[in-house]
């Protein structure tokens, strides 16, 4: 599954570090996931949405270096959702907002992509 247009996120400095990637792609709102399977969906800086999960990401940054700021937000997201359900805590509604969001993004990703098959095979995807 490769990139497909629709959702934006905040451009961090290039200049910053991954940690600061991830952290505004987390206040920016630019990440659904389901905790419980450590997956999720992220909204690209380009208009692109990208899947991934604790192995892989669908961004051209997974796909040149390995790594991505989509994997480290969700990394940070998963441990920070499990710490507070382990301990009692109240989940911060930056990461409440990232489990809601998982639905919409996940829509918007499976609309793109038959999107652009359609557009590579016009009248044959329903």
């Amino acid at each position: 599954e490769g990139s497909t247009k629709g959702g934006a996120t905040p451009v961090a400095q290039s200049n910053s570090t991954p940690a600061d990637k991830a952290l505004a792609l987390i206040v920016g709102d630019s990440l659904g996931f389901r905790p419980g399977q450590q997956r999720g969906y992220a909204a690209g800086s380009k208009g692109n949405v990208y899947v991934l999960d604790a192995r892989a990401c669908s961004c051209p940054s997974h796909q040149r270096h390995g790594a991505c700021k989509h994997q480290a937000a969700l990394k940070a997201l998963c441990q920070t959702y499990r710490a507070c359900t382990q301990h009692g805590a109240r989940v911060p509604s930056e990461v409440a907002r990232a489990i809601a969001r998982y639905d919409e993004l996940a829509q918007r990703f499976h609309e793109l992509v038959k999107s652009d098959v359609n557009d590579l095979f016009p009248g044959q995807v329903a």
